[in-house]
């Protein structure tokens, strides 16, 4: 059986803290298209709950901020709750991945991320790429601390422009 979700979107809100090791993010995603009848641009956004635990909650509260463009894998999960009589049903994202997709200063505001990915039990990510480093080792970053400066810029972020090292814990 699978149960795998990933969205890459915004924060709505600065993540929230809601117990100790639990934190939850509110992350907009927005599909765009061109109506077929009038030829105007329409968008509808999603909204979806992460919740983040242990040391992916830790990261989120202290790299993330509203606005940050961030990228999340993780499983499905619904919660039944009764509420005046009625039930009712809210599904999350039980988050086990988490990367930033910003270069520090292309964010909403300075603090975003650098492309960091970290998965829930602090391994890489994945290899770095487009820097001409590899991970030389398990919790390596492989020479690169992954806070490196970059101006600012209104221009699309290109795949290769992403160091995907790790958060150094």
């Amino acid at each position: 059986m699978l149960n795998k979700a990933q969205i890459i979107g915004r924060l709505g809100q600065d993540p929230q803290t809601v117990s100790e090791g639990v934190v939850r993010l509110n992350v907009a995603t927005t599909e765009t298209w061109k109506d077929r009848e009038s030829g105007e641009r329409r968008e509808k956004t999603e909204w979806h709950q992460v919740s983040l635990f242990g040391k992916l909650a830790e990261i989120a509260t202290n790299y993330l901020h509203k606005g940050s463009l961030v990228y999340i894998e993780g499983s499905l999960e619904t919660r039944r709750y009764d509420k005046d009589g009625v039930t009712h049903y809210s599904t999350s994202i039980k988050g086990r991945e988490l990367r930033m997709l910003e270069k520090r200063g292309d964010g909403a505001e300075e603090g975003s991320g650098a492309g960091e990915g970290v998965r829930s039990n602090a391994r890489a990510a994945g290899g770095q790429r487009g820097n001409g480093h590899r991970n030389s080792g398990p919790g390596s970053n492989g020479g690169s601390s992954g806070t490196r400066a970059a101006a600012p810029s209104s221009q699309p972020v290109e795949d290769d422009d992403f160091d995907l090292g790790t958060i150094p814990f």
